[in-house]
């Protein structure tokens, strides 16, 4: 068996054995990263007709605080709760920027 070991560097050459080695030592890095790593994906759903109705009665009997932003048609809804002190200041960053961030740190880490 030991005969038909291949030698690395020999079939190669140093150079692409040592462009490999370098390889393998950034793909172990990029798996310690991403090891126990895991992520929520928020997606907004914006509520209209009846939906708004039961929202904003849910809304007014939890004791949870939410951002909303009735959108331009005045019929449309965007809602999150358990928004953050940053979140209670402006509403456009409650509502966007999490969904945007979620959805990039899923891309990442499946790319990674």
């Amino acid at each position: 068996m030991d005969r038909f070991k291949l030698d690395t560097a020999g079939a190669l050459g140093a150079a692409r054995t040592r462009a490999l080695d370098e390889l393998a030592s950034r793909i172990e890095r990029w798996l310690a990263l991403t090891a126990d790593a895991e992520t929520n994906e928020i997606l907004l759903h914006p509520l209209t007709g009846p939906a708004v109705t039961k929202w904003r009665r849910i809304a007014e009997q939890s004791k949870e605080t939410w951002a909303a932003a009735t959108l331009t048609d005045g019929a449309t809804v965007l809602a999150t709760p358990e928004v953050s002190e940053t979140g209670e200041r402006s509403v456009p960053e409650a509502l966007i920027y999490p969904e945007l961030h979620t959805r990039l740190v899923s891309w990442w880490l499946i790319h990674a």
